[in-house]
This record gives structure tokens, sequence and C-alpha cells, in this order.
């Protein structure tokens, strides 16, 4: 028996919604290259009792067939809820168009936490400076 699977809809730019896991890929210019263990299972075990409380912050992939968003911020939420075994995650789309302007944002919502290391904070302004942004 041939079952027949919809594409669920994508979501716009505004728009915040549960979406699944396997249609989010990973931003590979992600300021930060190191998530401590330990504190992801701890907020593993904090999204399983309580729920996703703030969505990841993703911008539309356009002529990919595998995905539809890719993060800007919120890898850890990502990596928990794989973690738990999750397979839906809340996003909130933002427009976004460009590679400076992800990482822009990517650095905002990763460098106002704990667990930044100083090389990878250096690193991103570096880049941030060859794209032609003024880093002061």
């Amino acid at each position: 028996m041939a079952t027949s699977r919809t594409k669920a809809r994508v979501l716009g730019v505004g728009e915040t919604g549960e979406v699944s896991i396997s249609r989010v890929r990973f931003f590979v210019g992600q300021p930060r290259k190191h998530i401590e263990q330990a504190a992801l299972k701890r907020l593993a075990r904090s999204i399983k009792k309580v729920g996703q409380l703030n969505p990841a912050l993703v911008k539309l992939v356009i002529g990919d067939p595998e995905c539809d968003y890719e993060l800007i911020g919120g890898e850890r939420r990502y990596r928990a809820i794989r973690l738990n075994g999750g397979d839906t995650i809340l996003v909130r789309v933002i427009g976004v168009t460009d590679r400076l302007g992800q990482l822009t944002r990517a650095a905002a919502d990763n460098f106002n936490r704990k667990g930044c290391a100083p090389l990878e904070i250096a690193d991103t302004f570096e880049e941030m400076k060859e794209g032609g942004l003024s880093v002061r």
C-alpha cells in the first residue's frame, strides 16, 4: 500500500512555529565552535521537563530539497532537542539574506552568553571585518 506524504507548509519571514528538525540545517559559519557537553545535557533535561521556551532563529533556505531553514541562533537548543530524540523545534524565521548579516546576527545571539571562547569571538570579528563590516 502506497502512502502519500505532503510536505509541511514552510513558515515565512516573521513567523514563529514548530517545524520538523530534519528540515533545519546548521550554519557552517556559526561563531560558537565548541559546546560544553555537560551544559548541553542540562539544557536537554530542562527542555524535556518544561519544553522549549524560546524559538531558535532561522533563515529561509531556497533551492535545497533537503531543508527549508538554516540556523542562525539556537544551535544548543537544536542539539538538546536532538539529544532528547525530539523531531520538531520551535523556530522564528528572520529576514537575513546574506552571510554577513547571518554572521552578525549569530554573533549577537552568542556573544552575550556564557561559554564563548575569546578566540571564537576574535575569529568572528575578523570575518565580519573582512566582509566589510566596521567592527569597533
